[in-house]
């Protein structure tokens, strides 16, 4: 028999602990004072499972927003993420000789994201036990 069981998603306290810490390291400490907390809430939107999972994708979205907003601007930055946008931004990053295991972890923390501010599950229930 197969369960369901829904995924692990961060608590609240342990989100808040590590977003108190975290320092991108390819933004200006003024663009991150600007954008964090709009980042947050695209963060939180992709329902981490851990510390470390919203670490990697806070790097995610800042690596995409410091490629993004010179091109579309600042005001809406959830708005930029989107299935077009994400694609090309991993266009560009295959051209300049990004990695496929970090262009696929890019890929993969992105469309988390874009799903979580569409409003639909960020993540898939884990299927346990036997089928």
């Amino acid at each position: 028999m197969t369960k369901t069981s829904a995924p692990k998603i961060l608590s609240d306290a342990d989100f808040d602990a590590r977003m108190a810490t975290y320092v991108p390291a390819n933004l200006p400490a003024q663009t991150w004072e600007a954008w964090e907390d709009e980042v947050a809430g695209m963060a939180r939107a992709a329902e981490p499972s851990s510390a470390q999972d919203l670490t990697y994708v806070l790097g995610s979205i800042c690596a995409f927003l410091a490629w993004s907003t010179p091109i579309y601007g600042e005001d809406d930055l959830a708005a930029q993420v989107t299935p077009d946008q994400i694609t090309r931004y991993l266009a560009v990053l295959e051209q300049s000789g990004t990695s496929t295991g970090t262009r696929e972890n890019r890929r993969s923390q992105l469309f988390r994201v874009q799903r979580g501010l569409a409003g639909r599950p960020a993540r898939k229930a884990i299927a346990r036990g036997r089928s």
